[in-house]
């Protein structure tokens, strides 16, 4: 960005004619005449506002890679390229008029060509930029971030930072922290450009604002080498046993192997510690796609080894899952709370066969039950004519607790073994 700032408001936009804007690599001398192999005609305006003294040009790559081999780079202007609001048109700086602008090629306030640097760490997911002096938010740290941009080199902008970001200002840097989702946008740039629109930033301790957008190149940055991590987990102890598990970063679902994902007792536990539950590729919830979070189902047998443990944690080993740059996720020895929501929810009868050959009568529950615990409530059974029957309608078979089959353990299913004259009452049925 070269800005220019004159004694008054002048007209910008397409009022300005870019080509009697040059730059010159050294003072300007009384007589010469710009030309295309000595000076440089520049390209763009970037600003439309007619309201105050400053215009603001974005070099193209171009131009700035030609000025930037300039030892001594200066600034003048031909016949009618810049008017003020009044359509006065400013000297031109020729060998017929004197030199009204001559001026070295530097920047004198707070503005985006004033960045010493920009730093991007891409697996950090944080976009640091460094003024040459101290800086603040112009009208809020939200506000900055909705104009700032971030796009391959002479590209169309491609990502809105926004929300979701964050924005730390200490002194003359600017740190940006990405969200996961902005993280994994950026990992896909080979070259970074950085877009601060105008107000953004100002001067720290007062309101003067940035002058003009500009643009920062972020240096070539390492690619990302860092797996990810477990930020999170959240068990569903209820039937369906979901667990969540949140990363720091994007992870590639497709590659997830199940069987190194473990539930422990409390932390630290090591492998194969007293009531570990292992989970399994048939447990990875299907259809998922790349994020920051990834599900299991538990299935029965893994829910109710959670619910057993009174503090589960969750453990992943080395293997488990990778970032969406094939980087794997390192062990954590040390486990993440699995933030356990207990099951709450009463069982409910799937369904109900009887043989009324052999009397056997079969229960079955949409998860695992507490045998013991029907072995007092026989009487609580009850098989009536139909589905609308009411409590002690004509023919209603009450079962008791001597007809609950013995030596049954926990599971879904519960069976009676029913008398002879429960088994003639349901035949009558």
């Amino acid at each position: 960005i070269l800005t220019m700032t004159f004694s008054e408001s002048v007209k910008e936009g397409a009022d300005v004619d870019l080509a009697q804007v040059f730059v010159s690599d050294g003072t300007y001398t009384s007589g010469s005449t710009p030309s295309a192999t000595g000076n440089l005609s520049l390209s763009t305006v970037t600003s439309t506002v007619d309201t105050d003294p400053d215009v603001s040009i974005l070099l193209s790559q171009t131009d700035y890679d030609r000025i930037a081999g300039y030892s001594t780079p200066h600034l003048y202007f031909g016949a009618g390229a810049i008017k003020d609001l009044s359509n006065n048109a400013l000297l031109a700086t020729t060998s017929s008029t004197a030199v009204v602008s001559n001026v070295a090629f530097k920047s004198a306030a707070v503005d985006l060509n004033n960045f010493e640097n920009s730093a991007g760490d891409r697996s950090a997911g944080k976009l640091t930029l460094y003024f040459t002096e101290d800086v603040e938010a112009r009208t809020s740290a939200a506000d900055a971030l909705s104009k700032i941009t971030v796009q391959e080199r002479d590209d169309s902008p491609t990502l809105t930072l926004g929300s979701g970001a964050s924005v730390s200002i200490s002194s003359n840097t600017v740190t940006i922290g990405l969200s996961p989702a902005q993280k994994e946008t950026i990992k896909g740039m080979a070259d970074l450009e950085i877009l601060v629109d105008h107000g953004a930033f100002a001067q720290s301790g007062g309101a003067t604002p940035i002058a003009s957008s500009g643009i920062a190149e972020v240096p070539a940055a390492a690619a990302d080498t860092t797996g990810p991590v477990v930020t999170a987990a959240s068990l569903n102890e209820g039937v369906g046993g979901a667990l969540s598990i949140t990363f720091d970063e994007y992870v590639d679902v497709s590659g997830a192997n199940g069987a190194v994902f473990y539930l422990r007792e409390s932390t630290p536990a090591a492998l194969g510690s007293v009531g570990e539950v292992t989970l399994s590729a048939g447990e990875i919830q299907s259809g998922q796609t790349d994020g920051t979070t990834f599900e299991f189902i538990l299935d029965e047998d893994s829910r109710q080894g959670a619910i057993a443990l009174s503090d589960p944690y969750l453990y992943v080993a080395a293997g488990a899952i990778e970032d969406t740059a094939a980087n794997d996720i390192a062990a954590n020895t040390a486990g993440t709370d699995a933030g356990q929501i207990f099951d709450t929810a009463g069982p409910l009868v799937s369904t109900a066969a009887i043989d009324e050959g052999t009397g056997i009568l079969t229960i079955t529950f949409n998860e695992t039950i507490d045998a013991s615990s029907a072995s007092n409530n026989g009487a609580s059974y009850e098989i009536r004519n139909n589905a609308s029957a009411a409590d002690g309608s004509a023919g209603e078979v009450t079962l008791s607790n001597s007809e609950i089959q013995s030596g049954q353990s926990d599971g879904l299913t519960l069976k009676f073994e029913l008398d002879e004259d429960s088994r003639q009452g349901v035949i009558a049925l």
